[in-house]
């Protein structure tokens, strides 16, 4: 996954590193709360990003994976 800013639609950028930590592809991410916290989601795992600097991603804590071989997951803010 990456982050883009996107302020200036003509010319997006990309902003800090690359989100990577899961095996697979990501196939989905969901800011949560305020934005500070984003979510992706690959078909091995979920990951927690704190991304109040964008510029400077950290993951929050491993790599969650799934028990059963899935996730249903809902996220509220």
């Amino acid at each position: 996954a990456r982050l883009w800013d996107v302020s200036d639609v003509p010319t997006p950028h990309q902003v800090g590193r690359v989100l990577d930590g899961h095996r697979f592809p990501t196939a989905r991410a969901v800011f949560a709360g305020s934005g500070g916290l984003l979510v992706t989601a690959a078909d091995d795992s979920l990951i927690v990003w704190d991304v109040r600097d964008p510029g400077s991603p950290v993951p929050q804590g491993r790599p969650l994976v799934p028990h059963q071989g899935y996730f249903d997951v809902t996220l509220t803010a």
